[in-house]
C-alpha cells in the first residue's frame, strides 16, 4: 500500500458539517432558496475549485452516511445501515484513513467518530477536539486532517434562546434571518415553530461558513493552500422532517465542493450524479495510492486531476432509525427520482424518541391529532394541505416518483397509496 515512497503526496484536509441540504450562495440557481445565508468562504471556496451539483448521501443520517464514506462501501453491504449500531464489517474492510496511514499520511480526526462500528486504534495518529494537521511530527509529512463541524447539527436549531445568542454572537445583524419573512416548504407547517427553526437554520450556515473560513485561512497562514486537496461536504440534508431520515432529495442530496490549485482548475462545475461516498476512493487516486478491490464507489477523477465519468445512477435508502422500523430504498439518475416504501402501511412520521423532543416535530403532531379530532366531529379536515398530509399519514405509497429537483415535493407520484 506504500505506492512510491519518493512521490510527494498531497495533503488532504475534509471539511465536513452536519445536516445542511446545497444551502451555500454558490448553489444559487441550482437549489432552491440556496442564496438565503451569507456563506463568503465556501462560495470562494467553489470558485477556486470543482462544485458538484448533484452530490448524494447513501442514507439520510449521519452515521450510516458517514460509514459509507469513510469505508467506501455501501451501508447495506457491510451492516452499518440501521441507525444505532455497531457493526463487524469484513475483514477486508478498513476506514479510509488507515490506508493513508500505511503509505505514510499523519491521520486527525477532529473528533466526532459516529461511524456505525467500533473504531480501531489504526484509525487515527490523533483523534480528540485538538487533533489537527499541526501536530504532524514534521512539515514533510503529507497529512489528511477531517474537523467535523457542529454548529448546523438539528439540535442546534432548537437550542434555548441565550444559548443561540451566544454561538451566534459574531453573525453580522444583517446576515440574521427574519422568522416572519424565510421561506417555508410547503410540506412543512406554516407555524411560528417552523419560520423559527427555518431562520435558525440558514443562521447557523452562515456560522458554519465562518467557521470553515478559519480553517481555511488557517492553510494559508500555513503556506499549504497550492499543497493540498480540501474538500467540503455534509453528511446528507437538512434537520428537519421529511429531510433529515427521509430518503427523499431533501434527505440525500448535500453539498459537495473539492479544490486543489495543484492539479483542479478553479471554476469548475460538474452536473452528473456522483455519491458523497466517492470521495474515499477519489482521495486515494489523487494521491497515487491504489483503491482496494472490495471498495463500491468510484473515483471521480484521475490520477492528473481529469474528470471521470460516473454511472448513470446515484443509489440510498433508509433502515431503522433508532426505534423508527421502517425501510425505504431510492435511485436518482439526472431527472428522476425513484423511491419504493418496503412498508408501505407504516407512516412516515413514526414515533422517534430523540426528534419528537424537537417543536416542529411535535407541531406536526398537532396538526395531525387536530384532522383526527375533526374527522371524529364530522368535519372536512382543514389543518393541513395534501402535501403535509402525505409528509405525515398512517401511510405511504409504494413508488413514489419525482423529477429530480423537485425537492418540495409539489410534484409527486405515487402507486399503491394506502387510504
Amino acid at each position: 500500500m506504500n505506492g512510491d515512497p519518493g512521490a510527494r503526496r498531497p495533503n488532504i484536509l475534509w471539511i465536513s458539517t452536519h445536516d445542511i441540504n446545497p444551502d451555500l450562495g454558490a448553489y444559487a440557481g441550482v437549489w432552491p432558496g440556496a442564496d438565503a445565508a451569507r456563506t463568503p468562504n465556501l462560495d470562494r471556496l467553489a470558485a477556486e475549485g470543482v462544485r458538484f451539483d448533484q452530490a448524494f448521501a447513501t442514507t439520510p443520517v449521519c452515521a450510516p452516511s458517514r460509514s459509507a464514506l469513510m469505508t467506501g462501501c455501501h451501508p447495506i453491504s457491510i451492516g452499518t445501515h440501521n441507525m444505532r449500531t455497531k457493526a463487524v464489517p469484513p475483514p477486508e474492510v478498513r476506514l479510509l484513513s488507515e490506508y493513508f496511514r500505511m503509505a505514510g499520511y499523519y491521520a486527525t480526526n477532529n473528533w466526532f467518530t459516529d461511524l456505525q462500528v467500533h473504531l480501531p486504534g489504526t484509525a487515527f495518529d490523533e483523534c480528540s477536539d485538538t487533533a489537527h494537521w499541526r501536530g504532524r511530527p514534521d512539515v514533510e509529512t503529507p497529512f489528511f486532517a477531517v474537523f467535523h463541524g457542529m454548529a448546523t447539527h438539528e439540535a442546534q436549531l432548537y437550542l434555548a434562546d441565550a444559548e443561540f445568542d451566544r454561538i451566534t454572537a459574531g453573525l453580522p445583524e444583517a446576515h440574521r434571518h427574519d422568522p416572519a419573512s424565510v421561506p417555508v416548504p410547503p410540506y412543512h407547517l406554516d407555524t411560528p415553530e417552523f419560520r423559527k427553526a427555518w431562520a435558525r437554520y440558514h443562521d447557523l450556515v452562515s456560522v458554519m461558513d465562518a467557521w470553515a473560513g478559519g480553517l481555511l485561512r488557517q492553510l494559508d497562514d500555513d503556506g499549504l493552500a497550492d499543497d493540498t486537496i480540501v474538500v467540503f461536504w455534509s453528511d446528507h440534508g437538512a434537520g428537519l422532517p421529511r429531510m433529515k431520515r427521509a430518503a427523499t432529495e431533501a434527505g440525500l442530496r448535500v453539498p459537495m465542493i473539492v479544490r486543489w490549485p495543484a492539479r483542479l482548475a478553479g471554476g469548475q462545475v460538474r452536473t452528473d450524479v456522483v455519491h458523497l461516498a466517492d470521495l474515499g476512493p477519489t482521495m486515494l487516486t489523487l494521491a497515487g495510492l491504489p483503491v482496494p478491490e472490495h471498495v463500491q464507489f468510484s473515483p471521480l477523477f484521475d490520477g492528473e486531476g481529469r474528470p471521470v465519468e460516473q454511472g448513470e445512477y446515484a443509489f440510498g435508502g433508509r433502515d431503522r432509525m433508532d426505534e423508527q422500523q421502517d425501510s425505504s430504498r431510492t435511485v436518482r439518475d439526472e431527472r428522476y427520482r425513484l423511491i419504493r416504501h418496503r412498508h408501505p402501511d407504516r407512516s412516515p412520521l413514526q414515533y422517534q424518541h430523540f426528534a419528537d423532543r424537537f417543536p416542529t416535530w411535535r407541531a406536526l403532531r398537532t396538526a395531525v391529532n387536530g384532522e383526527a379530532r375533526q374527522r371524529a366531529a364530522g368535519l372536512v379536515p382543514d389543518v393541513m394541505t395534501p402535501v403535509q398530509r402525505r409528509a405525515t399519514g398512517p401511510g405511504k405509497p409504494e413508488l413514489e416518483h419525482t423529477r429530480g429537483n423537485d425537492h418540495l415535493g409539489a410534484g409527486v407520484a405515487a402507486r399503491n397509496h394506502p387510504q
